[in-house]
This record gives C-alpha cells, structure tokens and sequence, in this order.
C-alpha cells in the first residue's frame, strides 16, 4: 500500500483509495495543491462520495458485500 500511495502521488492521481477488505474500511485520499495526499477520511460505514465525482455516492457496506 505504501509504494502505490507513492507512486499514485507522484505521478498526479488526484484521488486514490486504498480498500482494505480484511478489516473492511476505505481510505479516501485527495491530491493536494502542494502535489501531496490528504486523508479526506477513513470509512467504515455510510457514504463516500468521489471527489472528482461529487454527484456519486457510494455505499461502504455495499464494497463489502458478499
């Protein structure tokens, strides 16, 4: 996880999340203006919303659905 979040943040991707299905919860990075990531969040349950898709909302517990 920690050489894709340097990779991801070197090359420019604005937004990366780091999914970890084990203990079920979602990172949720922003690319910053300085060109460094931000922690928008870590979720467990509710509702995440992209954002460079501010009109998509997704649902944590559906990720996780069997």
């Amino acid at each position: 996880m920690k050489i894709k979040y340097e990779l991801y943040e070197e090359a420019g991707i604005q937004e990366y999340w780091a999914v970890v299905p084990y203990e079920q919860f979602v990172h949720q990075f922003v690319l910053n203006q300085k060109g460094k990531y931000e922690l928008k969040g870590i979720f467990v349950e509710g509702i995440i919303q992209p954002h460079l898709f501010p009109d998509l909302s997704i649902e944590v517990e559906k990720i996780f659905e069997e």
